[in-house]
């Protein structure tokens, strides 16, 4: 026994350690916008978007998959007519369901695809997992009951694959933000005292992200790094074309 212990501690270790890591990942991932995302490299936005894409897809087999057929652990072995019944509906509704998946990949994965059919490509996608789960659920209860182990990873790496591929049809057809495009200021620290700032946040340990006392819709932001001492002002290029069309109709008039 003496000999598990050392393998068995360092596998906690391990454990813990990615758990912490996934944990303060997964909270710098919610707490970041699209405005935060500027001052990340593309190596860092990269993994940002690979981030949600695998807990979004591991949330989807856990959820859906794993923890049902779990369940089926406490389950009674049916009788051999349920068996067969339970057996038979779930490969018809399998190959259904295949053959149901295949035209809704390809056609979320259309190069022309609009935008205006990403709700139609994804309520299909929707309704293929829930005909997945028709014929899933009876099949894992099917194997789990009658301890049919050889065919559990068949059934887990089915699971994997298929909550895979409909992640990449959801992840394809959900519309992108728009990114926004900001005119940058240097500021003084003269100009930056002599306006009204209102704290907001702090993006990292050197940089923080304050608003214009007076300006009610917060648009325009700055970006303070006092240690450096460098102010940058951001303001976005919709609201100065707005200003410039305004300025443009006052001189029309004058």
């Amino acid at each position: 026994m003496d000999k598990f212990i050392g393998p068995i501690i360092t596998l906690l270790i391990a454990l813990i350690t990615n758990a912490i890591a996934f944990y303060q990942f997964r909270i710098k991932f919610k707490t970041f916008n699209e405005f935060d995302k500027l001052f990340l490299n593309k190596s860092e936005q990269k993994k940002l978007t690979d981030f949600q894409f695998l807990s979004d897809w591991f949330l989807l087999f856990f959820a859906m998959y794993l923890m049902p057929l779990i369940a089926f652990c406490q389950f009674e072995k049916p009788s051999h007519n349920w068996s067969l019944y339970l057996g038979t509906f779930g490969l018809l509704f399998m190959m259904i369901s295949i053959c149901c998946f295949v035209p809704v990949f390809i056609y979320a994965f259309q190069k022309d695809l609009p935008v205006q059919k990403y709700s139609k490509a994804r309520k299909w996608g929707l309704a293929n997992m829930i005909l997945s789960l028709i014929w899933f659920y009876p099949i894992s209860y099917l194997v789990v009951t009658s301890k049919s182990w050889l065919a559990m990873p068949a059934i887990i790496l089915f699971a994997l694959l298929y909550s895979l591929f409909l992640n990449l049809v959801a992840n394809q057809t959900k519309k992108k933000p728009s990114t926004k495009e900001y005119l940058v200021d240097i500021l003084t620290e003269e100009e930056l005292k002599q306006t009204p700032l209102i704290h907001a946040y702090i993006i990292d340990d050197k940089k923080s992200v304050l608003y214009h006392g007076g300006d009610l819709s917060r648009k325009t932001f700055y970006v303070c790094d006092f240690s450096s001492k460098i102010y940058l002002k951001y303001t976005p290029f919709q609201e100065l074309d707005i200003n410039t069309n305004e300025l443009r109709t006052e001189n029309v008039s004058q």
